[in-house]
């Protein structure tokens, strides 16, 4: 089985903490089939910032390919920039032996894109459903190409029930239709012992620990943690925050955390650890009491999945696939945007007496490996449903992408 996925999402020299949770499923699947990964890396159309494709030679292969775009301007036309870029690179590995299916990771731009490519190449696609599809299919200025690209997919590969729903109502015939929940690496997010989980991050035993994991932007809603601390502070005076999480390619926005944690009081309350390695996050979920992630929309959220893995309750909004994670016994949902309603599940949580052992064996466990294996399942059904169009001619991209950026060399045959 030969797989091109392509995701703009994937850690890169640019963005190393970008899209973990698509490289881990594509590492996973790389073990069972032929995976070579293209990620585009947008680039402003008049940036003076050399255009060279970045190849790693993985596992799996991969391909950094800058993409010309426009900042405000080009979203109607950022998934035939996205085929332009990579079109070259889509026919070489074609040339070099084949390539069984393309492989898209999210909606937009990354599905619009690989539509076009599968049309050119004559070649079946899928696309994997994320938790952006509200946000594109639903804007104008995208939606008409949203659409069309998830009906003319091979497989839709959802990660969630919700999202599987919206793809429905979308036009997807729902056989082609696949749930795939994100996996989680069981190696790590496991349950210790506590103290020596407290030991090992430094922290007091008497204090009490939130804790949210997840990049530094304003979907995640740490701000909206922020603004209820200093009441909450009154009933649980060793009341302790960790934010763990970076900056994301929404901008900076751990200075705006930062300057209301101060404004607000909390700057020896909260402590902001920028990006750890799995092991340490894994450490810090089981000291935490409880894991706080009031967001505007999710798919399958991985740090959820990692938090229950370990037996965390969890207290986060009820949007997107977060209903088929928090169930009754791991903590509490409540809704987006109630400042009110997040205090009181927050409270209630750190006075229940959750039984963690049964939150860790009943959660996500749920590994990478097993994941993976029904993504390939997918992908071969649908490689295998796929006919050809033989009255397409594979000349080549020329005809339809006028590739103007520098086209990557592969160099290992398939």
């Amino acid at each position: 089985m030969k797989i091109v996925s392509l995701s703009l999402c994937y850690p890169s020299p640019d963005a190393p903490n970008a899209g973990f949770f698509v490289r881990e499923r594509l590492s996973a699947m790389n073990m069972l089939a032929d995976v070579r990964v293209i990620s585009p890396q947008p680039v402003r159309w008049f940036s003076r910032r050399p255009r060279e494709v970045v190849a790693h030679p993985g596992p799996p292969e991969t391909w950094h390919i800058p993409m010309p775009y426009v900042r405000g301007l080009s979203l109607p036309f950022n998934a035939k920039l996205y085929a332009r870029a990579v079109a070259l690179t889509i026919e070489r590995l074609v040339a070099q032996g084949g390539v069984d299916i393309l492989d898209a990771h999210f909606c937009w731009p990354d599905g619009g894109a690989v539509a076009l490519l599968a049309k050119r190449f004559n070649l079946p696609y899928a696309i994997t459903l994320r938790g952006l599809l509200g946000k594109y299919s639903h804007n104008p200025l995208t939606k008409r190409q949203v659409v069309a690209s998830l009906r003319g997919a091979t497989a839709v590969v959802a990660v969630s029930s919700q999202l599987a729903e919206e793809a429905r109502e979308a036009g997807v015939h729902p056989d082609r239709i696949h749930v795939i929940p994100n996996g989680v690496d069981t190696n790590i997010f496991t349950p210790m012992d506590r103290d020596a989980a407290r030991s090992a991050v430094g922290c007091d035993g008497r204090d009490t620990v939130l804790v949210t994991v997840g990049h530094l932007c304003e979907r995640k809603g740490v701000h909206r943690v922020l603004d209820i601390l200093p009441s909450m502070i009154d009933r649980h005076p060793r009341l302790r925050y960790v934010v763990i999480g970076a900056d994301a390619a929404e901008g900076r926005f751990e200075h705006r955390l930062r300057r209301l944690a101060s404004k607000l009081g909390l700057a020896d309350r909260v402590d902001f650890l920028g990006h750890l390695q799995a092991h340490d996050v894994a450490k810090w979920l089981n000291a935490a009491d409880l894991f706080v992630l009031p967001t505007s929309n999710e798919g399958c959220c991985n740090a959820i999945c990692e938090a229950l893995a370990v037996g965390l309750p969890v207290v986060a909004t009820d949007v997107g696939g977060n209903r088929e994670l928090v169930t009754q016994g791991s903590g509490q949902l409540v809704p987006f945007g109630d400042g009110e309603l997040l205090e009181a599940a927050v409270s209630c949580c750190l006075n229940e007496p959750f039984d963690r052992e049964r939150i860790a064996r009943d959660g996500c466990r749920r590994s990478w490996k097993e994941t993976a294996a029904r993504a390939i399942q997918v992908l071969t059904e649908a490689a295998e449903e796929f006919t050809p169009n033989r009255n397409v001619e594979q000349t080549g991209p020329a005809a339809v992408f006028a590739d103007n950026a520098t086209p990557a060399q592969p160099t290992t045959n398939w």
